[in-house]
């Protein structure tokens, strides 16, 4: 915890060259976030110390999620990247239709599959393994919103004024 509940005070701060727009990202005692600085962190949770960083083509904007070693998380860029959490090694990416540069949806992980949306108003299904996009629902508006996994399917908002549930 980066600074005491009791009192306020700081444990410890770490300086990025950039903002950073989106929450981290706690994984047992690493803390991984990227910033508009290009680049994407892994810091230890007790010390601050940096751990590793991964260098981006652009800014990071939305949060990441992590599962079994990996972390995954969209850069500018308009690719969804899975890195090893451990080291910060690119596995796969996969490139994204998105019309504009910001990507807006944080990723929702079940199983092998991650789901997230898109300004081209796609929800896209892509495999956690190597990054191979599985299918795409189109809404009629952009979906910036992060989608949430349900035992029932997919659920994610629009700007069109729909909420879907997709299997």
């Amino acid at each position: 915890m980066p600074f005491h509940p009791a009192d306020g005070t700081i444990k410890w701060q770490y300086k990025t060259g950039g903002k950073i727009y989106a929450s981290p990202l706690v994984i047992d005692d690493t803390v991984y976030f990227g910033s508009w600085d290009k680049n994407f962190y892994a810091v230890d949770l007790l010390t601050g110390k940096p751990k590793w960083k991964y260098a981006g083509a652009d800014t990071f904007s939305i949060s990441a999620v992590g599962q079994k070693g990996k972390i995954f998380i969209g850069n500018d860029d308009l690719k969804l990247y899975c890195l090893e959490a451990a080291a910060g090694k690119i596995l796969w990416k996969t490139q994204l239709n998105s019309p504009v540069q910001l990507l807006a949806s944080c990723p929702a992980i079940a199983d092998t599959m991650l789901y997230i949306g898109s300004a081209d108003a796609n929800l896209y299904a892509i495999d956690t393994r190597n990054g191979a996009i599985k299918w795409k629902f189109k809404a009629q508006r952009p979906i910036i919103g992060s989608p949430i996994v349900t035992p029932h399917g997919v659920c994610v908002g629009s700007q069109d004024g729909n909420l879907y549930m997709v299997n």
